[in-house]
């Protein structure tokens, strides 16, 4: 009985453990879209033990905040960012990429 319960724990484990680098890619696509209860479940219980993703999330929802601020400031014309539509195709083309390279 020992060993066949030690073997669902196991099962459960693997199902539900998220490595950082999975819980990682679900902290940025949370910052877009819903995650489904699965993985928000999944990454509960991952940032519960891991330290480094809760930091990462924390540097992460701060960098937002930040940029969502100056993009509040720029939209007013307290800022000017002088952009030319290049660097904007470039950065848009960079971060399509990142997110579907996320998806995979």
């Amino acid at each position: 009985m020992k060993k066949k319960t030690e073997h669902t724990i196991n099962q459960l484990m693997n199902h539900t453990m998220l490595s950082c680098e999975d819980a990682t890619g679900l902290i940025s696509r949370k910052q877009h879209e819903k995650l489904t209860f699965k993985e928000r479940v999944q990454l509960t219980i991952h940032l519960w033990s891991c330290k480094f993703c809760r930091r990462f999330e924390r540097q992460l929802n701060y960098l937002n905040r930040v940029i969502g601020h100056l993009k509040q400031d720029a939209d007013k014309g307290v800022i000017n960012f002088p952009m030319t539509d290049t660097i904007r195709t470039q950065i848009d083309e960079k971060l399509q990429d990142e997110i579907s390279r996320r998806k995979k």
